[in-house]
């Protein structure tokens, strides 16, 4: 995963430390959100994610929305 800028917000970051915190593999995010693999992996190396698409990960891994926005490097 590329180097995030210091005290900048990465969506895609976020979900990855999220995922690694619950000891789980992208392919088994990908069968609870439906899609392949691949779509996780794009995700966690994206910026910047629509709200719509952060709340369903806030709910899968028990967080708020705000949490996930507020996570920093």
């Amino acid at each position: 995963m590329a180097e995030i800028a210091d005290n900048k917000i990465h969506h895609g970051h976020n979900l990855f430390l999220l995922r690694k915190q619950d000891g789980l593999k992208q392919e088994t995010v990908a069968l609870a959100y439906g899609c392949k693999q691949n779509r996780i992996s794009q995700l966690e190396n994206q910026e910047t994610i629509s709200d719509d698409v952060l709340e369903w990960f806030a709910n899968y891994y028990g967080v708020t929305l705000e949490n996930i926005l507020e996570i920093r490097k």
